[in-house]
């Protein structure tokens, strides 16, 4: 471009499935069967900068169940016996107290535009826009359902890299989404050592926490649920160009 901008695209796309090892599932029903580190992410400095590193997608928020047994403020006050049968409900718990983690997907779609030009002899200043978006194995892929981030940034050009700091928005709101926890199970002397009862709140209980996930019911909205929000705004570091 003139004055010495530039204008860069990237454009990534994937699919994934299990091909021929899901034949030996026993199990009926859908299950996804492809290995998490072969899933696809999307989010973060180098690809839909609206969101976090791999926070675009498929998520699940973890908790632990100690928390949810809590009553102190920003606990959920469940009983055990709610947790033993999974009626616990987590709705008015802060969503600060969640982790949201990614599941990742099987199909992937992004798109990025980014105009930079010169800004001095060491800066140089970017406006972009990135798109993008992953589907879980049995999700059908709707393009309706394209996250649109805008943002700019600057960038010092130094003897490294370029050190980039990148602004972008997301419009998307609140989701829907699963809430796993740790079960926990009755106290049995004969099985479980006397530490380890759950300790809630400076009592201890009779139940014990087990290594088995579970998913609660209902799932909870997490995120800004408002037409525009400051904390939708996310902010990347990093060095080099975005792509």
């Amino acid at each position: 471009l003139g004055r010495s901008g530039v204008l860069a695209a990237r454009l990534r796309g994937g699919w994934v499935g299990a091909g021929a090892f899901k034949a030996l599932l026993q199990t009926p029903g859908p299950v996804d069967v492809i290995h998490p580190q072969k899933r696809f992410y999307a989010g973060g400095a180098n690809s839909v900068r609206g969101f976090a590193q791999g926070r675009l997608g498929p998520r699940v928020l973890t908790v632990d169940p100690v928390r949810l047994l809590s009553t102190v403020p920003q606990g959920a006050g469940c009983d055990p016996t709610e947790l033993v049968d999974l009626s616990c409900s987590v709705v008015s718990m802060d969503e600060g107290r969640f982790v949201p983690r990614p599941t990742g997907g099987t199909r992937v779609l992004e798109a990025n535009l980014e105009l930079r030009f010169p800004l001095g002899l060491s800066f140089e200043w970017a406006t972009f826009t990135d798109i993008g978006q992953v589907w879980g194995g049995y999700e059908g892929v709707d393009l309706s359902n394209l996250e649109v981030t805008p943002g700019v940034g600057v960038r010092y050009l130094s003897p490294v890299g370029p050190i980039r700091i990148d602004l972008a928005y997301r419009f998307g709101g609140g989701e829907p989404l699963a809430v796993i926890t740790s079960r926990v199970r009755m106290f049995d002397p004969s099985v479980h050592e006397e530490d380890d009862r759950i300790r809630i709140d400076d009592q201890v209980i009779s139940y014990v926490q087990t290594q088995e996930l579970v998913a609660l019911n209902p799932s909870v909205i997490f995120g800004e649920t408002s037409p525009f929000s400051f904390r939708r705004l996310q902010l990347h570091i990093s060095i080099g160009q975005a792509f």
